[in-house]
């Protein structure tokens, strides 16, 4: 403890405490007492860890910003948000901020009066030596430099609070919360059974699903908004950040309702089902992309589409009521698509 206070230069009694407080907010233990000193419980290497990650996110932070403007670099490389030396309360007005734009929303939300939320953003301001925020028509706006912070301060809390959901691991009781993007076309669908045996296992777990496009769910999953985005694999080359691991391999099945006449054929192929009108996701997505490239690479023209959905339930209910086909993951098909109501026409691997 003595070694640790004065490389804090603080006090032995203060930074006592400050582990006394740590370990009966975790309700754990974090060191072992000992004759010559002090050493880590795998909770206190968990902490450890994490804070550690939590540190270098605000390291990378002090690096852009100093990037930006060199010149406030120098007289501001030690403020407090740095190592997350601020009040809660104040850290909590700037993530609220940069969510709703508005003081009267954030006061609302934060239940303090304006004029506190006025000043403590710009006391952030004046301690990293750069605007945050700028006025524009609606409200405000992040700056470059607000854009850096909250994306980085977001990760850096994203540690902290992993720290305790592994730590309540580690005790084989996890608990918490997971967030979980699902992709349009099958995430929420794969995701089904996967949350329901997830909480009969750990029933003290709580799961926060939220569907959108790739390129949201992937921002927010960079941002730490999210623990992971569930779905159809896609390019990341712009999110370096991240990493995409396969689950299963999903054969594409092109469907159509049972009593469409390509449902009769023994063996329809691509060539049959390119002159039929397509339900599909939109542009860009993986199914739609794989499909056209398929069809180029036989010679055959692009889809027909008549209607872009990437719901498979409500993609099951058109091709009930019409002649159209659509193309899609065999999962989730089998899912949203009562027995007898849907049948597969053609079956591989764009």
């Amino acid at each position: 403890m003595k070694k640790a206070a004065d490389a804090l230069h603080r006090s032995h009694s203060v930074v006592s405490r400050a582990v006394d407080e740590l370990e009966k907010a975790l309700a754990v233990p974090l060191f072992e007492r000992q004759a010559r000193g002090a050493r880590l419980t795998v909770y206190g290497d968990i902490l450890r860890r994490r804070v550690e990650q939590a540190f270098a996110e605000m390291q990378a932070v002090r690096t852009a910003l100093w990037q930006l403007a060199p010149a406030s670099g120098v007289h501001y490389a030690n403020a407090p948000i740095y190592t997350l030396s601020i009040a809660e309360s104040r850290l909590n007005l700037f993530l609220l901020f940069a969510q709703y734009r508005h003081m009267s929303a954030v006061a609302r939300h934060a239940g303090v009066s304006q004029p506190a939320v006025s000043m403590a953003l710009r006391d952030l301001d004046l301690t990293i030596g750069q605007a945050l925020f700028e006025p524009v028509s609606d409200g405000f706006r992040l700056t470059p430099a607000g854009e850096i912070l909250i994306r980085h301060v977001k990760r850096a809390l994203v540690q902290l609070r992993l720290a305790g959901a592994e730590i309540a691991y580690e005790q084989g009781s996890p608990r918490g919360r997971l967030l979980v993007g699902a992709l349009p076309y099958g995430g929420a669908t794969i995701l089904a059974p996967a949350v329901a045996g997830l909480l009969r296992q750990h029933p003290r777990l709580r799961v926060n699903i939220q569907e959108g496009s790739f390129s949201h769910l992937a921002d927010r999953l960079a941002a730490g908004d999210l623990d992971m985005v569930v779905g159809a694999l896609q390019p990341t080359d712009a999110y370096p950040e991240l990493l995409s691991e396969p689950l299963f391999d999903d054969p594409i099945v092109i469907v159509a309702r049972a009593g469409h006449p390509l449902a009769g054929k023994r063996r329809a192929t691509l060539a049959d089902t390119a002159r039929e009108n397509w339900v599909l996701p939109i542009e860009g997505a993986p199914t739609r992309r794989a499909l056209s490239a398929a069809l180029a690479e036989r010679g055959l023209a692009a889809p027909q589409v008549v209607v872009e959905s990437s719901n498979p339930s409500t993609i099951s209910s058109l091709l009930q009521e019409s002649n159209w086909v659509s193309a899609g993951a065999q999962a989730c098909f089998r899912r949203v698509c009562r027995p007898g109501y849907w049948s597969p026409c053609w079956e591989g691997s764009l």
